[in-house]
């Protein structure tokens, strides 16, 4: 049975018909018109001129289904322009986008690995160690931001990919010390360990996603490392 993700089906269906499955999708055209549907609905990264014009094109897929006909025409007319689209969307959108598609494996540094550890250890009664290790890690998270704000980058780095990638560098980064404030509060009052992971995923997903397209980011994170070093 095809099963297909919900928040990114017209993302899947141009990719599947692309890769020259076209059968396949047409054989399937009520799952995949449904999913491309729900993201055309939900996702607030499409301009609302695109959606009405992707929805229009969707439906002369499917008129054309029904008709016998002009199936081809309609299919080819959906990629362009789901492509116009694309291009159209700001760097920082794209990058948003591309982001929030990384799967957990993905996100499972060592960095990751260890908050993880540290909730076990917490809960193995571990406290004082942990409370050690989230000022150590946290303090370091601060110095290296500041350090990298103190960097010439911000004043010599003025194109769309550098300010994009600087403002999801800093979010990412706020996110991760927040997910240690958390967790370092909680030592007192009991761990909310939801809310720590779901502020350490929020984070670590931008800080890896910058390094899985660092080609297009590549000045923010080189700064971001140097002062990480130091």
């Amino acid at each position: 049975m095809l099963t297909l993700d919900k928040t990114n089906g017209l993302d899947q269906l141009v990719i599947e018909i692309e890769k020259g499955k076209i059968g396949s999708v047409l054989s399937s055209w009520t799952i995949w018109l449904e999913r491309a549907v729900l993201q055309l609905e939900e996702d607030d990264s499409i301009d609302a001129r695109f959606t009405d014009a992707l929805a229009e094109s969707l439906e002369e897929i499917d008129a054309a289904l029904a008709e016998g006909f002009g199936v081809e025409v309609a299919v080819k007319g959906l990629v362009s322009l789901y492509h116009r689209h694309e291009t159209a969307l700001s760097v920082e959108s794209r990058w948003r986008r591309r982001i929030s598609e990384l799967g957990r494996v993905q996100l499972e540094t060592g960095l990751w690995l260890d908050i993880e550890a540290a909730l076990e250890a917490v809960a193995a009664g571990e406290t004082v160690r942990v409370a050690r290790w989230l000022d150590q890690v946290r303090a370091k998270f601060q110095n290296a931001w500041a350090r990298y704000l103190d960097s010439d980058i911000l004043l010599c780095e003025v194109s769309e990919e550098s300010q994009a990638g600087h403002r999801l560098l800093g979010e990412g980064i706020q996110a991760w010390i927040r997910a240690f404030e958390l967790f370092r509060s909680g030592l007192t009052k009991g761990v909310d360990r939801e809310a720590v992971r779901a502020e350490a995923e929020h984070g670590q997903r931008l800080l890896v996603g910058l390094q899985v397209i660092q080609a297009e980011s590549k000045d923010c994170m080189d700064h971001f490392r140097a002062a990480w070093a130091n």
